[in-house]
């Protein structure tokens, strides 16, 4: 509201102080006053000199204007408020100072308003005043609760910060929980940037605007600063305003009736005194000049008005602006509904002093003690906590004394000022408090109840009452002049959130239900009544309510319910996450609430429910929530936390707050930067920073920023950080944006403190060039500083030490000055490249400055002596000389340019300058680049004779200057190739042919630089061909002369004459179109020759063309050679096919097609012309393809026909459906076919026929010869013509085996029988028996373990054995001890066995015990991932004498001595993490130490132990020479380490590593451990680039890449691979790779050969043991696995981490990797789209894959059981479970379970009872059992024990469907 009313002039005179004080930007206001003709011109610029201070600027501005009068005053004010974001700069009081001058009372505006006086103008003034009057009651609202004259302040708008994000604009639907980042608030006391202010929010043209804002961060502030500024007239383009706050919304929800828009606003707001029609009919026809504000939106209303008025379906021009809290924006009816997003952040810090100042009426903020109490202070950011101090402090100065204070403690002494307020003489205000306990429990319970429904209305509420007058306060309002209604609302609904806290501490039964309903997504609001419940059970509030609720009840209340609560906010739930889990959020929300509480024991509870891992990635804390985490970090007793701030956003005095207790973090993870350096910028600021602490949690590393000028106390702390003496070195880090100037006194701290530096790395935000030219700026001020100071050792050396290499060069800006030049020369030792930025030489055409500069450099150089001209000459010789990257164009430009400068400067002085460049031009360009517009092919070949070698030229753009091409002709000789344009040959023999000098042999010369390749395309007439066909006449006779002939028009005259002229043409390439353009002329000739030329010339290639019949069949008549031809694309009639089969001497099919072969046979057939079957199979590669077909009786005659005339041919019957009658008639010609292909049903038919055919063993024999002795039944072999299978397994019938057995013991030959996808009954499988020891065994796990299971004696386990081979894969197949027992039996009469992959089989000692005898066979050995611990591996270990490898990570071992103590293997391997416990005595030896963790392993990097018998392997490495130096390349296994030994004829010194981190900015991120005679020795590189690290070395060992530990955060350059496999006609599957960088593709495509590669740009960046989900664009598609945690470590055998199943239609998709960093937050790492490239000729197998059941389904291990069973039995009653215990100890089918053990045990005890005495499937039939006779069949029960009964059988599909 605006303050008393006085002149202008008056105005201006008392805010003359603050003015000349804060005033900004006074060109600005010169500039508006003048527009404004305020002043004269003359006296303007009289005022405003230049060479007056500000200062006095301003106090003579102010002079003139009060000497001017009122007006000019008024005018004066006017523009100090339109300019005020401009002009006020930080500074709040001037903002206060203008808001508080009343604009409205204008005598122009008062005029104005008197002239128009009908009733708009009417209602607008009523409004205006009606707005007023709401200002000044909720101003003397808030104003009860301060004491004497403060009471008597005016509303005063202190500036809020508000911010919006373009991002957060437009917001889609998300899922309950789901919150988008764009939503999370920034939470800081934030600077303010003046972004936005009410006016702007008042005048903008956003009609949908959201203020959104936590509880009392001055969301209500902004609307009723808007509010006041129009009722002040600010605006005048607003006519219409309409306030309607929190209470007055759910007031008018009550509403039944349907009420129209102007009854709304006239009826519920304010009725117009006259004529409402005409009022309304305004309101609608200039609805852009209304302004509706909805102060405090939970959701929408029942009102259908208000929804109507939000969806713009009526005044949809109209402004309306909504206030609400974040919960209402995430996920509640305003998620998508603005247009325009506020974010309200609080006061910023200059706006709290201004505050207190204000409030508190004094000049001078140093007296006021919140301002030095950092944590009460961190409250302060929040206006409503800010007047609640403010309170405190008026009712008792002592109340705000330096001890930290808590939200709930300020709001109990407000509780207890209250009260005390409106009751006059209390001598015992606790004793009144209990007098009155009934009165404040019925308001606590009102209060409870209101917020439960979502209202802040009270219902039922008495003002008599002295404690409901206290705190409550009347909103009225009229609905018609008949009705009015009245409603009670606290002061702020925080005051009523405590009110519903404090209720529930009196009545704490209640506490239960209000934690269950604050878990739901319409409860979520309910966590502020949590907080404050919290601060209620602490031990320090109970002192205050003591009269309320008693010491000892809180502390009962507390012990009951306070785990409770700390539990169901620290963990989240998802439907579809098994486990619960925490989130950064969650754990923000806890310490909180734990701040509130300020108990010691629970904060260290919480802390180990965390694993003392406090995780706040990606949070925005304001200075509050820092100081709740500093205090629950503080309450740990030792260096044990671990803080994760990455990617938080944190103010400075948060950051304060956070440094107060690093004396408690084990470990501080931050984001690379700005944070780094805010935290150091901070931290140097204080005097009582810990330095050693910060050092330690920062890896002796101090990030400072390069441009930030350190101030006094800064300056000193930086200094005594740099030269401390201590143990370790700092490494310091400087941080630079765009800018490149260093800041002074930072320099002077660097070069002053050089010798405690350990390191110095640039780390830069922008280009690589821009840290380039900083380095050298280092250099030449380090050298600067080195001659102002005196120091005996150069500064300028010490700096570039620092730097550990050479580094590049850029130059920018010239200079002849002769010091700069020698200046610089000195410092070329330090550069490895001089270079300039072609970007800058291109924008500002000054490639010949550039040129001038480097000339003189050489000049100057020389001059010098050859040592200079030397390291000159070397830094400029490399092949993009003079840019970093290859530019082309521009780089041939500079150095044509250099040379002919370089000639005309020769010709003016006589001197020889180019002798000293020439080892610039033998170095580059590596291609010269020109275009034939610039005219500078007469310098080029000029400049070409001067180099030594022939270099590769580039052509671009076409001439048609005879002159011009004649001197390129003269470049040949010393062009090494030729690139240019399709069309440039042709151009040339076209321009040159026209003239008097035409010589064929002359441009034939191009001919070789061009590879003796010509493209001739467009217009081709008879002239231009013949003029190339003479030229390339020319040609040597024994070079391969190749032509691309794709015109748009040739005549046959034409291509007569240049296929006559070119006899030694090798080859002649069309594109699809025009070999059947070509082939109709050619047809059109008639002429043999001509045909024949052609047919020859592309070698019979018809493929790619869709011939005429009478074309194709003139050309089959004159070839002289086969062609090829694709039966797909030439349709053959019958006639045709009649006219064709006696020329099928003629031609090749490529490929067939299955139906033409079909009427090709029948044709046949029925002419019983046998001779033609023998042709038509040799053109189709010998292949008779009748895939696909239904063939009929006919058909299958015509078939046995042709194999009757056939000898070895191959016949495809993939998907073909052959009657049964006619299946033994073709089994008798089988002995013909060399190679059959038949789907798997059709081979049991074929079985089932050998099985009763009269020749048995002839047939049987005949058709396991065709089919390469391989039966398949798996899935891959099937192909179906009408679609997808019901189902993709195949049941096998005992009959079926007895089939297979049968046929295999006939043929007496070993065979590969493969039975993937397949189920059989245990009686089925035994059919197999008779056969294994013919068979080479194929088949899934859980089929495997049942054929062992079956294995009775030893010689089925010697036949099992050999037919399983030299590879055994049981992993993720549980392994009981009977099974173990089968698989050492079958183990025992193994030989030679490879591998055996016993992993993820939960073995135990036990277990292993059973095997250990044989296991000495195997020679690959993985036990990984199992329950073996010490005992088990000390047993092992003495039994690995033979074995090469052996995996056993993941176990439950804990001493890893005895490995590495084995006598028959001295040299070890051992890989472990650092979590690994800590073993007797000293392993330092045996890894890296603790400043490092290892990068990449040869496995796995946790908890990985391998045995190896180290073997030598002789190579002949690839051989590179460059610049003289020999260079030597060889493969390792990937990602491991390097063991080599070499033999003298190796002199290396050299080792490059290659790695994939991505953070590694600097050499030290990164180093190298060098492992000998069993010592680790870390090594500094001396070299890093993004992809390889390198070292000296002087001799060759075991090396290992390792990184600092916690230097940064895990990121690692990797790349995506996708392969495609098609799995049948109707599915496709895509498999996803995700990799490091560092494994080769080409590496993983030979792995998987029998995939197809998909191209796309595949490099992303992946976090370190980062959790990954995949998603597509796809409608219709499967991803399995569902997540993957992804690893940089690489493995010998590469794994996909996705499959993606989806129709073979699909050609393209958008594939999506995202990052999960939470249930409820995926990150986007990588998107691309896909095109899918298939060969369908292609045969792709289908892999099994581990962990699934035969339908597809994951398998229910059991582990999974256990903990069902559990859940099934908390479903069970008391009596229920008594029963269920009887019949366990009667139970009939297995054991009995004793009395004794049944008695005492509890539900969770009764579980592994369960299963350890009958096992797992046996447990899941006989619970099942007892649940029929509890009797427990409901769906609670069964749902649980459906899916185990269907895994094991125990239910069919018909019980499973009825269910």
């Amino acid at each position: 509201m605006a303050s008393t009313e006085r002149s202008a002039v008056d105005y201006i005179r008392n805010g003359r102080a603050a003015l000349v004080r804060g005033l900004r930007n006074l060109p600005l206001i010169a500039r508006t006053v003048r527009e404004r003709g305020l002043l004269p011109d003359p006296e303007i610029e009289l005022i405003f000199n230049q060479g007056a201070a500000p200062a006095d600027q301003v106090r003579q501005l102010l002079d003139a204007a009060a000497e001017k009068g009122e007006d000019v005053c008024y005018e004066l004010l006017r523009v100090f408020d339109d300019t005020r974001d401009q002009t006020f700069g930080e500074h709040p009081e001037l903002y206060q100072w203008i808001s508080c001058f009343s604009f409205g009372h204008d005598p122009q505006h008062q005029s104005d308003d008197m002239a128009d006086s009908g009733p708009c103008a009417k209602y607008q003034k009523q409004l205006k005043t009606r707005a007023m009057q709401i200002l000044h009651e909720k101003w003397m609202q808030s104003m009860t609760f301060l004491k004497y004259k403060a009471k008597e302040k005016s509303f005063r708008y202190i500036p809020l910060v508000l911010d919006t994000d373009a991002s957060a604009v437009h917001h889609t639907k998300i899922k309950v929980y789901k919150k988008t980042r764009t939503k999370k608030l920034k939470k800081s006391i934030p600077t303010d940037r003046r972004k936005l202010s009410p006016y702007q929010l008042l005048t903008s043209n956003e009609r949908k605007i959201l203020l959104v804002g936590k509880p009392g961060i001055g969301k209500t502030t902004v609307v009723q600063e808007i509010l006041r500024m129009w009722a002040d007239g600010e605006d005048s383009q607003v006519s219409y305003m309409f306030f309607f706050d929190e209470p007055l919304i759910k007031l008018m929800s009550k509403s039944e009736e349907n009420e129209s828009l102007s009854s709304f606003l006239f009826n519920k707001y304010l009725m117009p005194v006259e004529s409402p029609d005409i009022v309304w009919k305004d309101v609608e026809d200039n609805s852009e000049n209304v302004v509706i504000i909805f102060d405090g939106f939970m959701d929408i209303v029942s009102d259908s008005v208000i929804e109507s008025i939000l969806k713009k379906e009526i005044l949809n021009d109209a402004k309306v602006l909504i206030t609400c809290r974040p919960e209402a924006d995430v996920a509640g009816d305003l998620s998508d509904w603005a247009s325009f997003r506020v974010e309200v952040q609080g006061f910023s810090e200059s706006s709290i002093r201004a505050y207190f100042k204000l409030m508190l009426g004094i000049n001078d903020d140093t007296n006021i003690p919140v301002l030095n109490n950092l944590e009460l202070f961190s409250l302060c950011h929040v206006p409503m906590y800010a007047f609640i101090v403010t309170a405190c402090i008026l009712f008792s100065p002592s109340e705000a004394d330096n001890q930290p204070c808590t939200i709930t403690e300020m709001y109990v002494r407000i509780f207890r000022y209250c009260i005390a307020l409106h009751r006059e003489n209390i001598d015992n205000l606790d004793k009144y408090i209990q007098e009155k306990m009934n009165n404040i429990l019925f308001l606590a319970s009102t209060s409870y109840q209101a917020i439960l429904s979502k209202t802040v209305n009270l219902a039922d509420v008495c003002l008599k009452d002295t404690v409901q007058h206290a705190f409550l306060t009347p909103v009225t309002f009229d609905r018609t002049s008949m009705f009015c209604q009245t409603a009670f609302v606290f002061l702020h609904n925080t005051m009523q959130e405590f009110w519903a806290a404090l209720f529930l501490l009196m009545t704490p039964y209640k506490i239960g239900h209000l934690l269950k309903q604050s878990q739901t997504e319409e409860g979520k609001y309910l966590k502020y009544v949590i907080t404050f419940l919290c601060g209620l059970l602490s031990e320090k509030m109970g002192t205050y309510l003591k009269c309320l609720v008693s010491h000892d009840q809180v502390k009962s209340i507390s012990a009951k319910y306070f785990k409770d609560i700390m539990n169901t906010f620290l963990y989240s739930v998802e439907e579809d996450e098994p486990e619960p889990y925490v989130e950064p959020e969650n754990v923000l929300y806890v310490c909180q609430c734990l701040y509130e509480y300020q108990a010691p024991e629970a904060c260290l509870l919480i802390l180990k429910k965390i694993d003392n891992r406090v995780d706040l990635n990606e949070q925005s804390l304001d200075p509050h929530q820092c100081c709740a985490v500093s205090y629950v970090i503080s309450q740990s007793t030792a260096q044990t936390v671990q803080l994760d701030l990455t990617n938080c956003a944190i103010s400075d005095p948060g950051v304060k707050l956070i440094l107060g207790s690093m004396t408690n973090l084990k470990s501080l993870s931050l984001s690379s930067g700005p944070m780094q350096c805010q935290m150091w910028r901070v931290a140097l600021q204080e005097s009582s920073t810990d330095f050693d602490n910060l050092l330690r949690l920062f890896g002796f590393e101090m990030h400072l920023s390069v441009q930030e000028q350190q101030k006094s106390k800064m300056f000193e702390n930086t200094k005594a950080v740099l030269t401390a003496k201590r143990q370790n070195k700092v490494k310091l880090c400087l941080h630079m944006d765009t800018q490149q100037i260093a800041a002074k006194s930072l320099l002077e701290n660097i070069y002053g403190s050089l010798h405690n530096i350990a390191d110095l790395r640039v780390i830069s935000t922008g280009r690589s060039s821009e840290v380039l030219s900083f380095q050298m700026d280092l250099f030449l001020q380090g050298a600067l500083y080195e001659t102002e100071t005196g120091q005996t050792l150069s500064t300028l050396c010490i700096t570039s030490e620092l730097q550990a290499t050479k580094k590049p060069v850029e130059l920018r800006g010239w200079t002849n000055n002769e010091k700069d030049l020698k200046c610089f020369l000195q410092c070329l030792c330090f550069v490895s490249q001089l270079r300039f930025s072609d970007l800058g030489l291109i924008l500002n055409d000054d490639i010949r400055g550039a040129v001038k500069l480097l000339v003189h450099l050489f000049i100057s150089a020389s001059e010098s002596g050859g040592e200079t001209l030397n390291i000159l000459s070397s830094v400029c010789s490399y092949s993009t000389f003079p840019f970093a990257d290859d530019t082309g164009e521009v780089q041939s430009t500079f150095l044509l340019e250099l040379y002919s400068y370089v000639r005309e400067l020769e010709s003016q002085t006589g001197r020889s300058v180019l002798p000293a460049l020439k080892p610039i031009y033998q170095s580059a360009p590596a291609t010269w680049v020109i275009h034939l517009s610039k005219g500078v092919t007469p310098l080029l070949c000029e400049t070409m004779q001067v180099q030594a070698t022939k270099r590769p030229v580039e052509i671009r753009g076409l001439t048609t200057d005879e002159s011009e091409l004649r001197t390129i002709l003269h470049c040949v000789p010393y062009m090494l190739e030729l690139k240019c344009s399709g069309r440039f040959f042709q151009s040339v023999c076209e321009v040159l042919s026209t003239g008097q000098n035409w010589n064929p042999v002359e441009v034939a010369t191009l001919l070789r630089p061009l590879n003796f390749t010509v493209t001739l395309m467009e217009m081709l007439p008879r002239r231009i061909c013949s003029a190339v066909g003479r030229v390339l006449s020319q040609a040597d006779p024994k070079e391969r002369l190749c032509l691309s002939l794709i015109p748009q028009s040739i005549s046959w005259q034409g291509m007569n004459a240049l296929f006559l002229a070119i006899s030694n043409l090798q080859k002649l390439r069309l594109s699809d179109r025009n070999v059947q353009q070509i082939a109709e002329i050619v047809y059109e000739t008639q002429d043999d020759h001509v045909t024949r030329f052609f047919l020859e010339k592309i070698g019979g290639d018809l493929t790619s063309s869709s011939m005429p019949w009478n074309i194709l069949h003139y050309l089959l008549q004159k070839a002289n050679l086969p062609l090829m031809v694709d039966p797909k694309k030439n349709r053959f009639g019958t006639l045709n096919i009649q006219h064709l089969l006696p020329l099928l001497q003629s031609i090749r099919f490529n490929g067939t097609d299955s139906q033409f072969v079909r009427n090709a046979l029948n044709e046949i057939y029925a002419s019983r012309a046998g001779h033609f079957v023998t042709n038509l199979v040799k053109s189709s590669d010998n292949w008779i393809n009748l895939s696909e077909q239904e063939l009929e009786s006919y058909d299958c005659a015509a078939l046995r026909f042709a194999l009757h005339y056939s000898d070895d041919v191959k016949l495809n019957l993939l998907g073909t459906v052959i009657p049964k009658e006619e299946t033994e008639n073709i089994l008798q010609l089988l002995h013909r076919v060399s190679e059959l292909r038949v789907h798997r049903h059709l081979l049991l038919n074929l079985l089932h026929a050998c099985s009763v055919s009269r020749e048995q063993k002839k047939v049987t024999t005949s058709l396991l010869m065709a089919l390469h002795k391989k039966l398949d039944f798996s899935q891959s072999s099937t192909v179906n013509l009408f679609g997808p299978e019901s189902r993709k397994t195949l049941t096998l019938s005992d009959m079926d085996c007895r089939s297979i057995s049968s046929a295999i013991q006939l043929s007496a030959c070993d065979t590969e029988l493969i039975m993937f996808d397949c189920e059989a009954s245990d009686g089925t499988l035994l059919e197999l028996f008779p056969a294994l020891h013919h068979i080479h065994l194929s088949l899934g796990k859980p089929e495997l373990l049942r054929l062992m299971l079956l294995t009775q004696d030893v010689e089925e386990a010697r036949a099992l054995a050999r037919s399983l081979g030299k590879e055994m894969d049981l992993s993720h197949t549980t392994l009981n001890s009977c099974a173990c027992e089968v698989l050492g039996l079958i183990l025992e009469h193994s030989e030679h066995l490879r591998h055996l992959n016993l992993c993820h089989c939960k073995l135990t000692d036990s277990c292993l015990n059973l095997l250990l005898p044989h296991l000495h066979k195997v020679q690959e050995l993985d036990l990984s991932n199992n329950d073996i611990t010490d005992a088990g591996a000390q047993k092992l270990q003495n039994i690995l004498v033979r074995t090469q490898t052996v995996h056993i990570f993941n176990n439950h071992i804990t001493d890893i001595r005895f490995f590495m103590n084995n006598q028959y293997n001295p040299v070890v391997s051992i890989e472990i993490d650092h979590n690994w416990p800590a073993e007797k005595g000293d392993h330092s030896k045996f890894l890296v130490t603790d400043d490092f963790e290892p990068v990449f392993m040869m496995k796995p990097s946790i908890g990985i132990l391998t045995k190896k018998i180290t073997t030598v392997t002789l190579f002949d490495p690839e051989i590179s020479v460059h610049d003289d130096v020999v260079g030597y390349r060889f493969e390792c296994e990937m990602g491991g380490r390097v063991p080599v030994q070499s033999n003298r004829a190796w002199e290396i010194y050299l080792l490059h590593l290659p790695h994939c981190e991505a953070d590694a900015d600097a050499l030290g991120d990164i180093s190298v451990a060098h492992m000998h005679d069993g010592v680790t020795e870390i090594l500094t590189p001396v070299q890093m680039t993004a992809t390889h690290v390198t070292v000296c070395i002087s001799g060759l060992s075991a090396f290992r890449i390792v990184r600092r530990k916690g230097c940064m955060t895990r990121y690692v350059r990797s790349q995506v691979l996708l392969f495609l496999d098609q799995i049948s006609r109707v599915e496709q599957r895509l498999w996803v790779f995700l990799l490091a960088r560092n494994v080769s593709a080409t590496e993983i495509k030979k792995e998987h050969q029998e995939l197809t590669p998909i191209k796309t740009s595949s490099d992303c960046i992946l976090r370190q043991k980062g959790k990954y989900c995949l998603s597509s664009s796809l409608k219709k598609y499967k991803v399995q696995p569902k997540t993957y945690d992804f690893h940089d470590a690489s493995d010998p055998d590469h794994h996909s981490a996705f499959e993606l199943f989806f129709g073979s239609e699909v050609s393209e998709l958008r594939v999506r990797l995202h990052e999960k960093r939470s249930p409820k937050r995926e990150i986007t790492k990588w998107n691309r789209r896909v095109i899918l490239k298939c060969n369908d000729n292609r045969a792709y197998k289908i892999k099994t894959e581990g962990g699934t059941n035969g339908k597809g389904n994951s398998l229910l291990t059991e582990k999974k059981w256990r903990s069902s069973l559990s859940d099934l039995l908390d479903e069970l009653h008391e009596d229920e479970l008594k029963k269920m215990k009887a019949y366990m100890r009667h139970y009939i089918d297995f054991a009995p379970i004793p009395k004794g053990k049944l008695e005492k045990k509890e539900r969770h005890e009764l579980v592994d009872l369960i299963v350890e005495t009958w096992g797992f499937q046996p447990s899941i039939q006989a619970v099942a059992c007892i649940m029929r006779k509890l009797p427990r069949n409901d769906y609670a029960v069964i749902s649980i024990l459906k899916p185990y009964q269907i895994q094991f059988g125990l239910i069919t599909d018909q019980e499973n469907t009825d269910f």
